[in-house]
């Protein structure tokens, strides 16, 4: 077979048994560009903290789609939330997590108190209102974690029709100083969540 090749811009054309035929370049594929391992540490970081947070997410996204997990749904929502530089360190933006959906409402004034020395956390819910995405059986949760050792705790705190300061005792082990903390609200039969809200300690 007599066959020439020549280059052209991004094509190459070869004559082969009299017929010249063009073809375009193929770009060469390298998986291991810098957003790709970018996007991978994002994706396997999301992933390890799906496991962190499954708890309150196997409660917080009833109304998903069929076909997705809620921890589709968690990656789907927080791809912003995980910063990766360019030296791919990986940050965790845990103030900007979100864990919920948006069919229930929280109240306006929620408060987390840190009783650093009794190990203890002390949520107090301001004025309720009550409305179409607000009932009075609603029941608030808290998802609490330890940062450092990406451990967490979730727990139940109250209905919204009550109104009495709410005590958790925090596990031994964990540092008080690398906490973050989220409310979110659940329907009682389940059906709909609220968005979750990242709570500073005061």
């Amino acid at each position: 077979m007599d066959e020439t090749r020549k280059s052209i811009g991004n094509s190459t054309s070869y004559t082969s048994r009299g017929q010249t035929i063009m073809r375009k370049k193929k770009k060469p594929r390298n998986p291991r560009t810098l957003k790709q391992q970018k996007q991978r540490l994002r994706m396997k970081t999301l992933a390890k903290l799906g496991k962190v947070f499954a708890q309150i997410l196997s409660v917080s996204f009833p109304g998903r789609n069929i076909r997705l997990n809620p921890e589709n749904c968690f990656t789907s929502l927080n791809q912003e939330a995980v910063a990766v530089s360019d030296d791919l360190e990986v940050t965790v933006l845990y103030e900007q997590l979100q864990l919920g959906e948006n069919r229930r409402e929280l109240p306006r004034s929620i408060t987390v108190e840190l009783d650093a020395e009794n190990r203890m956390l002390t949520f107090t819910f301001g004025q309720q209102q009550f409305f179409r995405h607000a009932a009075n059986d609603d029941v608030f949760y808290a998802q609490i974690v330890e940062t450092g050792l990406m451990d967490s705790e979730f727990v139940p705190l109250c209905k919204r029709n009550e109104s009495d300061p709410v005590t958790v005792s925090l596990p031994e082990g964990w540092d008080c100083t690398r906490l973050a903390v989220y409310v979110i609200a659940v329907a009682n039969d389940g059906r709909s969540a609220s968005k979750s809200r990242y709570m500073p300690l005061d």
